[in-house]
């Protein structure tokens, strides 16, 4: 087990390497995050919530969440369409990841968190996604503590009819 820092030089490759018992796992890194970088929270516990609090049911709520980026978000209105996502429990918030689904480009955003799914109160973070095919991670100034987070994907970029989500990963401190 290697756990020193190190800085990989030139055209390097890494590859993480996982054994349990005579079993092997390989996976090429494609990322290595730092140190002091915001991590991924722990997903099980999440529900996507309509806009009433109710829970939605079946494909559409675990597609968020799911690890497959071949399934999707996709709600039946265009911009701006609001998704509420029940953490389960109150956690400290430090940023997002949203990974879109194919030609789903999603311009403006806001983001809330409260721990009222009545009241989501100011925002903490807002902005425009560049337009890209691929995901994006964004950083709030200070992290937020919340039991509930509203992401609101306000416009598109051009030819894009309404937002589609991939995943969505809250990043904590």
């Amino acid at each position: 087990r290697y756990v020193d820092p190190f800085t990989p030089h030139g055209a390097t490759r890494l590859h993480a390497v996982a054994t349990l018992g005579d079993a092997v796992s390989r996976a090429l890194v494609t990322r290595i995050p730092a140190r002091d970088e915001p991590s991924p929270l722990d997903r099980s516990a999440w529900r996507q919530l309509g806009g009433d609090g109710a829970p939605y049911a079946g494909r559409l709520a675990r597609a968020l969440f799911d690890d497959n980026p071949k399934t999707r978000w996709t709600p039946s209105a265009g911009f701006p369409s609001a998704l509420l996502v029940d953490l389960g429990a109150s956690n400290e918030i430090a940023g997002l990841a949203v990974r879109p689904a194919p030609a789903s480009r999603i311009d403006g955003w806001t983001l809330f968190v409260s721990d009222d799914p009545a009241a989501r109160g100011a925002p903490v973070a807002e902005g425009a996604f560049p337009d890209a095919g691929f995901g994006q991670r964004v950083l709030l100034d200070a992290p937020v503590r919340g039991r509930y987070v509203w992401f609101v994907a306000r416009s598109g970029h051009e030819d894009v009819a309404g937002p589609s989500i991939a995943e969505l990963e809250l990043l904590g401190p």
